[in-house]
């Protein structure tokens, strides 16, 4: 924001060159640090200054995650499998290791296939079910 004449003689009077003000907090710019934004006359002293002016502040603290009273308290899962509590990397994980999540899959697979015994293996033979080898 430019000074108005009774600031800029004031400013002068001082011996400073000094032609704004910022728009955010009203402080005195030096020329060589100035922030703006593009397609607007805005000017402002500091990002920070920016950032508040423009309600950016509270859009970054709520990507970041630091409005805390909003969020939910994290909860330990449990395993699928083993039916262990375990600290979770995301919040949609249902295994506490690839181990557990690698199990589950083979034992969907076998359902889907019809196979409801475990296999029996030898070693001059494979058969998928442990009559046949009687």
């Amino acid at each position: 924001m430019k000074l108005n004449d009774q600031e800029l003689a004031y400013v002068r009077s001082h011996g400073l060159y000094v032609t704004e003000k910022c728009d955010g907090c009203g402080k005195l710019m030096n020329q060589s640090f100035r922030y703006t934004t593009a397609n607007r006359p805005e000017v402002y002293c500091s990002a920070a200054c920016q950032d508040k002016a423009m309600g950016w502040d509270r859009v970054r603290s709520q990507k970041a995650g630091t409005e805390k009273a909003t969020q939910p308290a994290f909860v330990m899962p449990v395993c699928q499998r083993c039916q262990k509590r375990f600290r979770a990397r995301r919040g949609d994980a249902q295994y506490c290791s690839a181990r557990c999540r690698q199990w589950d899959r083979r034992k969907r697979l076998r359902q889907r296939e019809g196979v409801t015994t475990n296999p029996v293996v030898t070693d001059s033979h494979f058969s998928p079910s442990p009559e046949a080898h009687k």
